[in-house]
């Protein structure tokens, strides 16, 4: 999910659009979990059952870009990808 383009209400659009057991799999940058509150919408949705992490990877987007170093908009940015599984 890239900056500005999507509010936290994204994760129950994404649970609308599963059926039961289906899986949601997305990345965004880990800054993002807090500017725009995607880890209260994320959690939130753990904690009243409506999907399960199945799996949680941290790595770093455009990794082979030198720490500290810009090219045009692109940086080493530390990344998430989130998988669920939708319960409910």
């Amino acid at each position: 999910m890239a900056q500005g383009h999507l509010k936290n209400e994204v994760f129950e659009e994404m649970l609308l659009s599963l059926k039961v057991g289906g899986f949601v799999i997305f990345t965004t940058r880990e800054e993002y979990l807090e500017k725009y509150n995607y880890n209260v919408a994320i959690k939130a949705n753990e904690e009243t059952g409506k999907w399960k992490r199945v799996k949680e990877v941290k790595f770093q987007k455009y990794a082979n870009i030198e720490a500290g170093t810009k090219i045009g908009r692109y940086e080493a940015k530390d990344t998430m990808l989130y998988a669920y599984q939708k319960l409910v």
